[in-house]
């Protein structure tokens, strides 16, 4: 046996219904936009007929206000797409409201004939939309009471019986037909929602792949094929402007692994890591850096860095203007590389050369050129950049 609680979420729990609700809302709102636009173009249609040809004008009087009122909620669907989501439950049952409300109108009429589009409307426009279960079950019957209690006075006794029972029956086919209809619709909204998770999972896992084979495993920065390969890519295209390549190299490094142990070394080449990503302010999108597509613009903004081996780093500055703007910032590098500490009165320190350039030219022209100055500045005392 179905609860009372989940008899109401269609057979499902509180939860699943909650989670499909986003999916609810649109279907909802798609439905109601090409409902409300048919009812109100027939409704239209039927107006002109009425003023054109019925002498009746309370029935055309009715006509036009049920018409305006359904002009309403279609000009609200089309024009606040957002609010019209987001009020999707509230707007159907005023649109429900104002047909049902039609519907009891055009019976009114004739005493001695049966309600044709009230017993229709109440059938077919539950089918439409995803509502909860006791409150469309609450709706209908409310609805088909309201339609007993108007047309007592305007029908003969026996067409009035005969429209309580109609009204009965098709509230109770309304019922089922909305419940059964409606659950296999949750049920694909449920699917759809599995595999979008499933989707999402299968994305999650793609980039965590991409992730650990691009992303050196020590330092958190490109690896060396990664950071080659981009930074390739981005002076072959560099746009007029400044930009530097830089090869950063920690000094002593050799010494510091033989007297303190490799543990030692990894830590250093760790906390290197962390100290260039937070002063180039390093941030990645792998998925357009790694497999950019046609429409994908190389952003020139961004700095890179990359681990190249052991104790080399390779670094891509364009996020500067000019040459003053780069040493301040490769000044700010070193002084807080020199800051970090590894070993009771052991600090790091790292030589820097660097080659600058204002448009695209050739990656390995621009290295050999980085290369030369880091010797340089070995060769003047370690502990500094050089470049030109």
């Amino acid at each position: 046996m179905i609860s009372l609680s989940r008899l109401n979420y269609y057979g499902n729990d509180k939860k699943t219904f909650n989670e499909c609700q986003s999916l609810i809302n649109e279907y909802n709102y798609n439905t109601l936009r090409i409902s409300s636009a048919l009812a109100f173009a027939f409704l239209s249609a039927y107006t002109v007929v009425s003023i054109l040809l019925v002498q009746d004008t309370r029935e055309t009087i009715s006509c036009c206000i049920f018409d305006f009122c359904l002009g309403l909620i279609c000009l609200i669907t089309f024009c606040r797409k957002e609010f019209s989501i987001k009020h999707s439950s509230a707007l159907i049952y005023m649109g429900f409201t104002i047909l049902l409300a039609y519907g009891i109108a055009a019976t009114i009429p004739f005493p001695t004939s049966r309600a044709v589009s009230f017993p229709l409307l109440l059938v077919l426009i539950p089918v439409l939309f995803v509502s909860k279960a006791i409150t469309m079950t609450s709706y209908i019957t409310v609805m088909s009471i309201i339609f007993v209690f108007v047309i007592r006075d305007f029908k003969t006794s026996q067409y009035f019986i005969m429209e309580c029972f109609n009204a009965l029956t098709f509230s109770l086919i309304s019922i089922f037909v909305h419940f059964f209809i409606q659950q296999m619709k949750i049920k694909s909204f449920v699917t759809r929602k599995q595999n979008e998770l499933l989707i999402q999972k299968y994305e999650l896992s793609q980039h965590l792949l991409e992730t650990a084979s691009s992303i050196d495993s020590l330092s958190h920065l490109l690896n060396r094929g990664t950071f080659l390969s981009a930074a390739k890519k981005i002076i072959k295209n560099f746009e007029e402007g400044f930009a530097a390549l830089c090869i950063l190299d920690m000094d002593h490094f050799k010494e510091l692994n033989d007297s303190y142990g490799h543990q030692a070394g990894d830590k250093a080449i760790q906390t290197l890591g962390k100290i260039i990503t937070y002063e180039l302010k390093i941030t990645l999108n792998l998925p357009k850096l790694l497999h950019p597509s046609s429409g994908d613009k190389i952003n020139f903004s961004k700095n890179l860095a990359g681990r190249l081996g052991g104790d080399e780093f390779m670094l891509l500055i364009t996020s500067v203007k000019d040459k003053k703007e780069l040493e301040k910032i490769l000044s700010k590098l070193l002084e807080e590389i020199n800051a970090t500490q590894i070993k009771k009165d052991v600090r790091l320190e790292a030589s820097i050369g660097y080659a600058t350039f204002r448009k695209k030219t050739d990656f390995d022209a621009v290295y050999k050129k980085a290369d030369i100055a880091l010797y340089k500045a070995k060769e003047n005392g370690r502990n500094r950049f050089w470049g030109r």
